[in-house]
């Protein structure tokens, strides 16, 4: 009996250090990849950068560094619709990097016929601000903190008798932004795979999920759109400044 446990034990331990092995060898191969191809991209041979941070990608790795890499390559060759994809991609991972926004916004000014977003009221343009500044996991780190506060605060509302109008004002104040960091919880994540790039050069939105439709309006590479609806190879869409209209999938990517 002994015999068969110590036997188990041992396939168990040869698991986990083969398991451990391989995902170390796995992030140095990644680690050498990601310096490859920004030796190509030093060298101007974006094609190739393209190739091997795409492969990177495939093996399921990714990070803001490299989707703003990435990007950087496709704004190079001037392929604006993938350049603001990878963009937006690295914004949710890394939202507050000063050379991602400026590069974002330079390659956004060579969009053909980017229109202007239509405002919401005060709290929708709070929440997309507060979006824009944190990350999905940065706000749920947020929220709790926020929450522990919250807690130790009424504590200190329900013994400390000569404080209590200063705590209480502080009390409303954290279960306001604990409020506004969950609406932009909830947004961000209702807006997985909603949003998408168009990445064709020019397409047409049309009043009807099939070919001979009337088209609406046009649409060029490198807008940005939410997809409100699908049907086969075809999405409804939603242009910023709320028009919608029915285009076919191939033209966008999701992200």
């Amino acid at each position: 009996m002994r015999h068969k446990e110590i036997k188990k034990i041992f396939w168990l331990s040869a698991v986990i250090i083969n398991s451990a092995f391989l995902v170390w060898a796995n992030q140095e191969n990644a680690d050498s990849l990601f310096l490859r191809a920004n030796l190509y991209y030093e060298q101007q041979n974006y094609d190739e950068a393209i190739r091997i941070y795409e492969r990177i990608l495939a093996q399921g790795l990714e990070s803001g560094n490299l989707y703003y890499n990435l990007g950087n390559c496709y704004a190079k060759k001037r392929m604006w619709g993938k350049a603001i994809l990878n963009y937006e991609k690295a914004k949710q991972l890394i939202p507050n990097d000063k050379d991602l926004d400026y590069n974002y916004r330079y390659v956004l000014s060579f969009v053909e016929g980017n229109l202007p977003k239509v405002s919401g009221n005060i709290v929708t343009r709070l929440i997309e601000a507060v979006n824009e500044r944190f990350s999905i996991d940065t706000l749920s780190i947020l929220i709790s903190i926020l929450f522990i506060i919250f807690l130790t605060l009424v504590v200190c509302f329900r013994f400390n008798t000569s404080l209590r109008v200063y705590i209480g004002f502080i009390i409303t104040f954290t279960l306001l932004l604990e409020v506004i960091c969950l609406l932009a919880l909830l947004n961000s994540k209702r807006s997985i795979n909603q949003q998408a790039v168009v990445i064709v050069e020019k397409t047409s939105a049309r009043f009807e999920p099939i070919v001979s439709a009337t088209e609406y309006f046009a649409l060029y590479e490198g807008m940005k759109v939410k997809i409100i609806d699908k049907k086969d190879n075809w999405v409804k869409i939603r242009r910023q400044d709320n028009k919608t209209g029915w285009v076919q999938t191939k033209t966008l990517e999701i992200f």
